[in-house]
């Protein structure tokens, strides 16, 4: 039995030695559709599957003698496991929780689901989790609940709004709530948290238009951010518009499937997990050479394109590099869909504010020195600040207030407020950017003391 086994062994080694040797030798490239085999990877898949190959033989063989042993620890690991996975889900760790991620939406092209815990991950060293409500909304009220409010201020706006990388409780709306609460002394009055990450006025217009509705609101503030005009060029493009409505392809790529808190857990802290990311890419090279040549359905939202006079842009940052008389048009386009927020925030008999908000750069490039974002726009863009200038001019055009936050940014001395590595508010700039809208809307009486 040892004999056939080691003969088998050493066939199977035979097998996938001479494999190699033809990769190297590009032997197999053939195979491929494009005729293109990546010899690294190709190498490292067949060394992954001699590896799996050989513990598989190995572990026939010693089940067939010690079955009864490999059945007890399996019954053992399957009871301990169980054991921690109700453990995990009652202590509510939050390692051990769903991953944050959108869902697909015909309506909405992406949304958040509904009544749902997911673990955003670590920013500060606090562990992030995000809670939605029965509208997939990262706020704990009910279109009911809210309603029961004298003053219902719906935050419309993109992942600022949403509270990237900051607890639910420190973020820009509940900050808000808690200030005009304390200045108005008196509870009767709510801030809802409408914002979504990578939203734009193209898609907020259908998210108030349709979900925000049943929540009647009494002011509706839309915080608008740089990336909004590219983010409104790029999902117009992949939009269908019909009778006056507009929908999507779901091409959004769903989240993976939720295994279970322990699964989740030894992902998540596993130390060797770029090792267990190089392993599977490995195992999966043989199933995406087979694919090359079909069209590939997950969605890629970095993936930009616009033509600005003889110049191809591929990030949405592209207003920096050109002066106002070249991007005037594509603001204009993002401007119609503000307004059209406007005419639908009149008909729900609500107040409407628009806020321009800055990015980091525009008061201290100092504030997030390693900032992943940091190839896609330098810190000292020769047109930066046509945003600005763009939403000031508009402010004689349309029939609602715009107020910049930029002069409130520049002026405080308050450091840092955004992350080192990502341009987003940190919980100091969640707070300071809450005060400064808090104080906006009382002085202009837009809220009644």
């Amino acid at each position: 039995m040892k004999l056939k086994r080691r003969v088998i062994l050493v066939a199977v080694a035979g097998l996938f030695f001479a494999l190699i040797v033809s990769v190297a030798c590009g032997l197999l490239d053939l195979l491929a559709k494009d005729h293109r085999v990546a010899r690294g990877e190709a190498i490292g898949s067949l060394a992954a599957y001699w590896l799996l190959t050989t513990l598989a033989i190995i572990l026939v063989a010693f089940a067939a003698r010690h079955w009864r042993d490999l059945l007890l620890a399996l019954v053992a690991l399957l009871i301990a496991g169980g054991i921690a996975e109700v453990a995990l889900r009652l202590l509510g760790t939050p390692w051990g929780m769903r991953h944050f991620a959108a869902v697909p939406s015909t309506e909405y092209h992406h949304i958040y689901p509904p009544h749902r815990d997911m673990f955003q991950g670590v920013y500060d060293e606090h562990p992030v989790v995000i809670r939605t409500n029965e509208d997939g909304l990262r706020t704990g009220y009910t279109r009911e609940r809210f309603r029961s409010y004298h003053d219902r201020v719906v935050m419309l706006g993109d992942s600022f709004v949403f509270g990237y990388g900051v607890r639910q409780e420190r973020g820009l709306t509940a900050v808000m709530e808690r200030l005009l609460r304390d200045r108005l002394g008196e509870t009767d009055v709510a801030v809802l948290n409408a914002g979504i990450p990578s939203y734009s006025p193209l898609l907020e217009r259908s998210l108030l238009a349709g979900t925000l509705q049943p929540y009647q609101p009494t002011l509706i503030v839309l915080l608008v951010d740089v990336s909004d005009i590219g983010d409104d060029i790029q999902y117009l493009s992949e939009a269908r518009v019909s009778g006056g409505r507009i929908s999507f392809d779901p091409r959004v790529k769903p989240s993976s499937t939720y295994l279970g808190a322990l699964v989740e857990l030894v992902r998540r802290v596993s130390p060797s997990i770029s090792q267990e990311r190089m392993a599977v890419r490995f195992l999966t090279y043989p199933f995406r050479v087979a694919r090359r040549g079909h069209p590939r359905k997950d969605y890629d939202y970095y993936k930009f394109r616009v033509m600005v006079g003889p110049t191809l842009e591929t990030n949405r940052f592209f207003i920096y590099r050109h002066p106002l008389a070249e991007t005037r048009m594509y603001f204009s386009r993002t401007l119609e869909n503000i307004n059209a927020i406007a005419d639908q925030a009149e008909r729900l008999h609500a107040r409407f504010l628009l806020a321009i908000n800055p990015r980091y750069h525009h008061w201290n490039p100092a504030e997030s020195p390693d900032n992943w974002e940091r190839g896609d726009y330098a810190l000292d863009e020769p047109y930066q600040y046509e945003y600005f200038r763009f939403f000031e001019e508009a402010r004689s055009q349309v029939r609602y207030p715009v107020f910049s936050l930029l002069p409130a940014f520049q002026d405080t001395h308050e450091f840092p407020l955004v992350f080192r590595e990502d341009p987003h508010w940190n919980e100091r700039g969640n707070a300071f950017a809450a005060r400064v809208l808090v104080n906006h809307l009382l002085e202009t009486g837009m809220i009644a003391r």
